[in-house]
């Protein structure tokens, strides 16, 4: 019971000294940037522009039901404090004609591009971050919540 308890202060004591961050590296920011390879901030960038598309797509009481299951969610997009770099305005023309079609899926995936594009990230990496905070919602909120988001972030 003492050597235990003489482990998991040491390990406290040692992840405060290196600065590691516990939950970062145990929640879906953790995911996110273990399994793409990519920044804490861009990370947060991607999700937060997932979660202001799905904030669109659901009604503001299944938002927050996913907010409370899955409460990285939130948090991780609440904690971006790195301006992104300034919009490609090559971009817009897509967004305008997917608008003017009617094709409001085309303008959705057209602004999700543009946002991971001012984090540094490529429009093929929206599919793998998606996948990524599926599984996250999974594991933290189950299947009805996971098909939820998977509804609201389909293009």
């Amino acid at each position: 019971m003492k050597i235990r308890y003489l482990s998991s202060v040491s390990l406290v004591l040692f992840l405060g000294m290196s600065g590691t961050s516990v939950a970062a590296d145990s929640g879906l920011l953790g995911m996110l940037t273990s399994r793409l390879g990519i920044s804490e901030q861009q990370a947060g960038g991607g999700i937060n522009a997932l979660m202001e598309m799905a904030k669109k797509q659901l009604s503001g009481t299944d938002y927050t039901r996913l907010l409370s299951s899955a409460p990285d969610l939130g948090t991780v997009a609440n904690s971006v404090t790195t301006t992104p770099k300034s919009k490609d305005p090559s971009a817009s023309w897509i967004s305008t004609a997917g608008s003017m079609l009617g094709i409001s899926n085309l303008n959705q995936l057209t602004q999700l591009t543009q946002t991971f594009s001012q984090y540094g990230l490529s429009a093929d990496m929206i599919g793998k971050f998606v996948k990524t905070v599926l599984d996250y919602v999974q594991t933290t909120g189950g299947s009805d919540l996971t098909k939820m988001l998977a509804g609201a972030l389909k293009f």
